[in-house]
């Protein structure tokens, strides 16, 4: 008997389990561990950052001049700890005097 597809039936059933045995061995296997997003994440300007998101994205991206960003921390933490600000508790001002742009931090999607 023919197979519907033009294959042997040992192909049909070849292929078959060439496809079943890494989905099998995926459903068994242990799930991933969590990504600690800890160290290696960086900060600029947006004003300062002409490109896309997709190429800020990029593993390749070059980030050179950004600042080494404090995680877990906010963009004001580090924005302080790279020297761009005093420390809030130490200076009396207000939030637009401190904050007056837009910042971006690229989404690698993989961690540094």
């Amino acid at each position: 008997m023919q197979n519907p597809f033009g294959r042997s039936s040992f192909s049909a059933l070849a292929l078959l389990l060439a496809v079943l045995a890494p989905v099998s061995a995926a459903a068994n296997s242990t799930p991933p561990q969590p990504l600690v997003l800890a160290a290696g994440w960086q900060l600029q300007d947006a004003a300062k950052v002409p490109q896309s998101a997709a190429q800020v994205s990029a593993p390749a991206f070059n980030t050179a001049g950004w600042y080494s960003a404090t995680v877990p921390g906010t963009i004001l933490t580090t924005l302080v700890d790279n020297h761009v600000y005093p420390e809030p508790s130490m200076v009396r001002t207000t939030a637009p005097k401190l904050f007056p742009k837009a910042w971006r931090a690229p989404p690698t999607g993989t961690g540094p």
